[in-house]
């Protein structure tokens, strides 16, 4: 008998078959019975009870210090990071507000010179037609069409709406386009309406 008493088993006291929902609701266990295998582990109070639950605040109380130097820690390393960031911040717009300048002055010089040519292309033009007329009316015009998907970049370029610009493959002369002017050039992107 005493071997029994002492000897290990599957059965395990306040551990049975799960109950349907009726039956528990008719018949609960007492909770300590309920969630413990047997009494025996239910610790009476007692001086070293006391003793480990202090032990335990005060482990929970070094445990919390910690938690709250590492938030101080962190707490200072969010506002440097944030300071780093708004120097950073400030340098790159001031550094755009350069660039917008910058290029509102190269717009500027693009506008100009622009103006500036665009007489002389006109003057070109009309001295061309001049001479086409002494020579006999013929005007010639050039289109070409959209590059396929296929195809892969243009290699044609259009310098002007005169002007059709195309390599030559010869890579050992310095200039190794060349150009061809016509009375209009009409790139890929200009519909045929």
């Amino acid at each position: 008998m005493e071997d029994q008493k002492h000897r290990w088993g599957w059965d395990v006291a306040g551990f049975g078959p799960r109950k349907s929902v009726e039956q528990e609701d008719l018949q609960l266990p007492p909770l300590a019975r309920r969630y413990s295998i047997s009494s025996s582990f239910i610790l009476p109070h007692s001086e070293l009870s006391k003793h480990a639950a202090a032990s335990k605040l005060q482990r929970l109380k070094e445990k919390v210090k910690l938690a709250r130097e590492d938030y101080l820690e962190l707490r200072q390393e969010v506002s440097e990071l944030s300071e780093y960031s708004n120097a950073k911040l400030d340098r790159v717009t001031r550094y755009l507000g350069v660039l917008a300048d910058k290029t509102r002055k190269l717009d500027q010089a693009a506008f100009e010179t622009e103006a500036r040519i665009s007489p002389l292309i006109n003057e070109k033009k009309r001295l061309f037609n001049d001479l086409l007329t002494a020579k006999g009316n013929i005007k010639v015009f050039c289109r070409t069409r959209p590059v396929f998907e296929d195809e892969g970049p243009s290699i044609v370029e259009f310098p002007d709406d005169f002007t059709i610009r195309i390599p030559t493959g010869d890579d050992t002369v310095a200039n190794s386009k060349k150009d061809f002017e016509f009375d209009r050039v009409y790139g890929p992107h200009v519909g045929q309406g």
